[in-house]
């Protein structure tokens, strides 16, 4: 479905859904390739076409069209609330697919939470909380729990944040879709180390996320230089020797590679492991 594949593509998803970044297309050929490309001057007038001759039936192209309008420049508050009001009338609607329906329930609560303001967080936090409920299974609903999780650690917190990051566990426990798994993992790596200072703990987490794989080689890599960076600090060298290696596999032009290879070195004398 051209609609899901929109979504799917992690650059635009970005802007409009809050998922992580990768590569987009270099050509756009037509709207949807557009869009995809971000070229939104060029997609956003073929999908106000394809909605004036929409049938109340055609919940792909509002959707469309809601994503675009909030990457239309100028980014302004009337382009948001008609985004807004497009996917509301796709929810109202009882014959809209299962995608559909969770893309606009997803889509409208992203702009409550991240496009007007202020943001009216209760209802935002039920409106993640009702469709990773309605649609545990969705990939997208499982994304609302990644929002859920940088609610409560860092935008609305409880009074208690050990409250808070006993829910980030429960939501990670209940969360099956691999991208929002390893999202939450590495969330809460990063709390464990930064707010806990708990490496042993902060080293599960991220060393969770990096084997679920970011998919783009800059953050793979990154989160291998601080999962080394924290092992070293436990004295855990083989874990940082094994993190430093796949740095050095992956990243072969970077400002960091002679200090790391200087690194490695120093590792396997620690450990006295031999040098290739």
């Amino acid at each position: 479905m051209k609609l899901l594949r929109l979504f799917a593509l992690p650059a635009l998803a970005a802007l409009t859904l809050g998922l992580p970044v990768s590569a987009v297309p270099d050509s756009a050929p037509d709207p949807w390739e557009a869009a995809l490309a971000l070229d939104v001057p060029t997609a956003l007038p073929q999908f106000e076409e394809a909605v004036e001759n929409a049938g109340p039936e055609d919940n792909t192209s509002r959707l469309a069209l809601a994503s675009a309008l909030l990457l239309k420049q100028p980014r302004i508050s009337s382009n948001f609330e008609r985004a807004l009001r497009l996917c509301e009338a796709v929810i109202a609607r009882p014959d809209a697919s299962r995608d559909d329906a969770v893309l606009a329930r997803y889509l409208a609560n992203r702009i409550r939470h991240v496009h007007l303001t202020p943001p009216d967080l209760s209802r935002v936090r039920a409106g993640y909380e009702e469709l990773l409920r309605d649609y545990p299974e969705h990939p997208l609903a499982n994304q609302a729990a990644v929002k859920l999780v940088i609610m409560d650690l860092y935008e609305d917190p409880p009074a208690d944040l050990a409250t808070a990051r006993a829910r980030a566990n429960e939501l990670l426990q209940v969360t099956t879709d691999a991208d929002a798994r390893r999202e939450i993992h590495y969330i809460l790596g990063r709390e464990a180390w930064l707010n806990l200072q708990d490496g042993p703990l902060a080293l599960r987490h991220l060393i969770a996320a990096r084997e679920l794989d970011f998919q783009t080689l800059d953050r793979n890599s990154d989160v291998d230089i601080a999962i080394a960076g924290i092992a070293r600090e436990i004295g855990r060298p083989e874990i940082a020797l094994t993190h430093y290696q796949r740095f050095l596999e992956d990243k072969k032009r970077d400002s960091r590679v002679t200090t790391v290879r200087q690194i490695v070195d120093e590792l396997r004398t620690q450990i006295g492991e031999d040098a290739p």
